[in-house]
């Protein structure tokens, strides 16, 4: 989807393959991102993680678990500071490429995929990420699982209108200011799995979904 002044924007994938992605912003986070990882091994589900650079650095072998079981990892700034949709060019500068060369780090390779905080795009950071070899990925469909909520709604949600192409997120992490508990989303995850299947809907690496590159 082209936008004049937020440029490209990837939500959905092409459809007629009957598959759909399940992305996760804000981890990693001990307690939950190594239990949803758990039910994507026994499931045989692949999913990207949208990784705080912050949290990267405190967790790095989450981090590395995530890449060594098979999963995908993208860029979602250094800090998620809510108010970084006001900054200039530097700070969302060094924020995307922070993050990378951390990742770059700790797995070897650099991301491809961004995604902002909040979802929210401006002019500054896509001119940013344009220029950083970067695709901006959004959703179909979202859990609303950053503030307090349950695993069945979580589900319920995500299920509705569930449809080939779609792109889900949820959040196995918080934003740094947050006490959130993490729990519904990990508890909610099979059920999400299970429902789509019973659709006819199977989970597919993001970039595959929507014709990308995993990395640069």
């Amino acid at each position: 989807m082209k936008r004049p002044w937020f440029g490209d924007v990837h939500r959905r994938g092409e459809v007629g393959q009957n598959r759909y992605a399940l992305t996760f912003d804000d981890g990693p986070l001990p307690g939950a991102t190594d239990r949803i990882l758990d039910h994507m091994k026994a499931l045989d589900a692949p999913a990207t993680f949208f990784v705080v650079g912050l949290f990267a650095e405190r967790w790095p072998d989450l981090v590395r678990r995530i890449h060594d079981e098979g999963h995908v990892i993208a860029n979602h700034t250094w800090d998620h500071w809510r108010w970084g949709m006001w900054c200039p060019p530097g700070y969302w500068r060094k924020q995307i490429v922070r993050t990378d060369d951390l990742i770059e780090k700790l797995i070897g390779r650099r991301p491809a995929m961004f995604r902002p905080p909040y979802g929210v795009r401006t002019p500054v950071n896509h001119y940013i990420t344009r220029n950083s070899a970067h695709a901006n990925i959004m959703w179909t469909r979202r859990a609303f699982d950053g503030i307090a909520t349950t695993a069945d709604r979580i589900e319920k949600r995500l299920l509705a209108t569930a449809a080939d192409g779609d792109v889900l997120v949820l959040h196995d992490g918080r934003e740094p200011a947050s006490r959130r508990d993490a729990s519904p989303t990990v508890d909610a995850v099979p059920g999400v799995i299970a429902g789509f299947r019973s659709r006819g809907l199977r989970p597919a690496p993001l970039h595959e979904l929507l014709n990308l590159s995993a990395y640069q």
